[in-house]
């Protein structure tokens, strides 16, 4: 199975990134260059090989995407490539020696898809400027280190379909995270130092085992964007109301089973969904949210919806499909809302 999907990725760097510049296409100065550079857009180089090509061809190489079955020997990346500042690794095992990383002064994101590890190499955790970590589908990661908390520079963290249980207390040290992304793991629950990241806007914890959020989230007010879906929640955690800033709110796929009149305290929020819940009732108080724009309500188990939801300026899209007894009000259905039952 490893090796199958490390196959397909393979075939999808090949087909994906840009190629190296032709020696034939030159630029006013009789340098060789590219639409992309000259745009001063970096290309994505997917071997080793290809990078050098277009370095001795004048090109400054920013970004490297590195397959293991093509570039397995990756220690002298630093010298040929000094001026990186994004590199994609692509199955890499736990052997694999990043200790060149260090060496890279301008680097800014990193990105493993497929690697085989069960825990962050210890080479990463240096890189106090790096701002942008993309972990995808490390499927054997179980954990990340207590020395997470050292990469203080990072402003972006993604953890995507790993099988990570519990975070460090450490990750309270990550104070300039402005997005964190942590879908399809089997977090349970959030460790005490989470009620310091606030300088957080975007937050995915969907795809997990959470059942409540701590009340000492209270200060993450500068959240946008709260994405809960796919967890075992049977209500709205008090502490999400405390999140007066919030756009977005996805809880699809919980366990809820009512909304509570205190949704009104989310005054800035445009698009609710709440599909594949259990509720029953919407309360009058939705319909003080003058800023809302998109309420999903599907496959639930309503029967009547408040009638001033047809009067609620921004409202654009209300989508009730799977809720087979519910009762359109005719303030809704004459009203300029899309609807979709």
């Amino acid at each position: 199975m490893r090796a199958y999907f490390t196959l397909i990725l393979s075939c999808f760097f090949f087909f994906s990134y840009a190629q190296p510049p032709s020696k034939d296409a030159k630029n006013k100065n009789g340098s060789t260059s590219n639409n992309f550079n000259q745009m001063g857009v970096s290309m994505v180089y997917n071997s080793i090989d290809k990078a050098i090509i277009a370095k001795e061809e004048g090109v400054i190489v920013t970004k490297l995407a590195l397959n293991n079955r093509v570039d397995p020997y990756i220690r002298d990346v630093a010298k040929h490539f000094p001026d990186l500042e994004e590199v994609t690794f692509l199955g890499y095992e736990k052997e694999a020696n990043f200790s060149f990383l260090s060496e890279l002064i301008l680097l800014k994101k990193i990105t493993f898809t497929f690697c085989h590890f069960e825990t962050l190499p210890k080479e990463i955790l240096i890189l106090e400027d790096l701002e942008h970590l993309k972990l995808n589908k490390c499927l054997e990661m179980t954990s990340l280190p207590e020395k997470i908390g050292q990469l203080e520079g990072l402003k972006r963290l993604d953890i995507y379909g790993a099988k990570i249980q519990d975070l460090p207390e450490s990750f309270g040290s990550l104070g300039n995270l402005i997005e964190l992304s942590l879908p399809f793991n089997k977090i349970e629950s959030l460790p005490e130092s989470f009620k310091l990241l606030t300088s957080l806007r975007r937050m995915d914890l969907s795809g997990n085992q959470l059942s409540s959020l701590s009340d000492s989230l209270f200060n993450l007010t500068n959240l946008t964007m709260l994405n809960l879906s796919n967890n075992q929640f049977r209500e709205i955690p008090h502490v999400v109301f405390k999140f007066s800033n919030l756009h977005d709110l996805l809880i699809m796929k919980n366990q809820l089973q009512s909304l509570p009149e205190s949704i009104d305290q989310l005054h800035n929020l445009r698009e609710l969904d709440l599909t594949w819940n259990q509720i029953q009732t919407i309360p009058n108080s939705i319909t003080k949210l003058k800023k809302m724009e998109n309420l999903k309500l599907g496959f639930n188990q309503i029967k009547t919806l408040p009638a001033e939801i047809g009067e609620m300026p921004k409202m654009y899209l209300l989508v009730i499909k799977g809720n087979p007894d519910i009762n359109i009000p005719a303030l809704i259905e004459n009203s300029k809302i899309r609807i979709r039952t």
